[in-house]
């Protein structure tokens, strides 16, 4: 047989995967709070730094969340660009 790749470390033939004892969207507005509003991509940036596992997809699903709360607010700023901002 030949050797098995893996992505993740392995554990006695176990994948390991590394879990967020903090939710997306805290550290969303754990980010926010500290620069009040950023550019998308930047806010991805920055959260991918914390949590290198989170998706694009994931991100977007955390922020229309946050949104629909009210605790944020998405704007168009440019023709393909969102400014994400907290809300006071």
């Amino acid at each position: 047989m030949g050797r098995r790749d893996n992505k993740f470390k392995c554990f006695r033939g176990f994948p390991l995967k590394i879990w967020h004892c903090i939710p997306p969207y805290q550290i969303i507005l754990e980010i926010l709070a500290k620069n009040k509003s950023l550019p998308e991509e930047e806010l991805f940036q920055k959260l991918k730094n914390d949590c290198e596992s989170l998706g694009y997809a994931d991100f977007l699903k955390a922020l229309m969340c946050l949104e629909l709360q009210g605790k944020i607010v998405v704007t168009r700023f440019k023709r393909d660009k969102k400014l994400v901002s907290l809300k006071t």
